[in-house]
């Protein structure tokens, strides 16, 4: 066996050993939005003592119904509020309001944040997607394929668009809860902002609330038939469901294998699932406010060092080589 080979397998073996060290290592503290009457804020929530308190440093800067989506990007959180000129607020990972961007006569809904853009569906019947320049004043981005800030054209704008994503073939992909000229489920566009033919996903029962792309698979809940199910990440077949309970949105942390859901009208909590679909941990997180929304896992240190190390092994070993 040559000295390449014996590298391999030890960059291999280290990899494997961090990776199996990772659910001991936390990663479970969420971010979530909840409306709470007149005081619609975000929430920081530890999943292992079950307590929260507001997360979001600055007084009445999110409008009424409150955070709908929120997307951790780039060392920023970007959360929308679904409300007529509310546009998208810019925090740092304490809390510090940066910036408002993003606004105008809409009512934005999901948000995901690439290298590059800004992107953002929305609420009601017909409405585009939107894209933004991701860099500070937060121009529109009139590039290939936009009209203005609309990224999606003629004849593809979403009947009532949620979470929004790159699916794991590179496509942007969005949840669409239906009733209009835009059939439910996850729906991709090319590079110009024009729709497939047909949906990326149709779910087989119920709708598809919200879903989320982590390790190259789509996971979605599905809350009309309370199940969380998984779908190929690069061609939207269907791989498995598990049973789950009913709520707002999900979101999953790759390290652990735990699903996280937001209550919503359920309850004014945040539950936790297994990948058996079992409760995991502590199970439920109680008292997070009125109608938990918008939801998403906190990269902790130990996740950044983790992918860090990994990343330096791999360095090392692409020098040597």
């Amino acid at each position: 066996m040559t000295q390449s080979s014996n590298y391999r397998i030890w960059t291999a073996a280290v990899l494997v050993a961090l990776l199996a060290s990772a659910p001991a290592m936390a990663f479970d503290t969420l971010l979530v939005g909840v409306r709470d009457g007149d005081d619609p804020k975000i929430v920081i929530v530890d999943t292992f003592s079950g307590t929260s308190s507001k997360w979001n440093k600055d007084a009445g800067a999110i409008p009424q119904p409150g955070a709908i989506d929120v997307d951790i990007a780039s060392g920023r959180v970007y959360v929308t509020s679904a409300t007529s000129g509310g546009g998208i607020r810019v925090y740092d990972l304490a809390g510090n309001l940066q910036d408002t961007c993003c606004g105008g006569g809409w009512y934005p809904t999901g948000v995901f944040r690439d290298g590059s853009h800004i992107y953002s569906t929305q609420q009601d019947a017909n409405r585009d997607i939107m894209r933004w320049d991701a860099t500070s004043p937060f121009a529109d981005a009139p590039s290939s394929g936009e009209t203005g800030t609309n990224f999606t054209q003629a004849g593809s704008k979403l009947s009532n668009g949620r979470s929004i994503f790159r699916n794991a073939a590179g496509d942007i992909t969005a949840v669409d809860l239906g009733g209009g000229a835009r059939a439910a489920g996850l729906w991709s566009f090319d590079a110009d902002g024009n729709a497939d033919a047909s949906p990326f996903i149709t779910p087989a029962t119920g709708r598809i609330d919200s879903a989320s792309i982590q390790g190259g698979t789509i996971y979605a809940l599905n809350s009309q038939s309370t199940k969380i199910q998984s779908y190929n990440g690069a061609n939207g077949s269907f791989l498995s469901e598990i049973d789950a309970v009913a709520g707002n949105q999900l979101a999953r942390d790759i390290f652990t294998g735990n699903f996280f859901i937001s209550g919503g009208v359920s309850c004014n909590c945040v539950r936790i699932v297994g990948s058996d679909g079992l409760p995991a941990g502590i199970g439920t997180v109680n008292g997070v406010g009125e109608f938990p929304n918008a939801i998403d896992v906190i990269p902790e240190p130990a996740t950044l060092a983790l992918l860090a190390i990994g990343g330096g092994i791999l360095l090392i070993r692409r020098r040597r080589a």
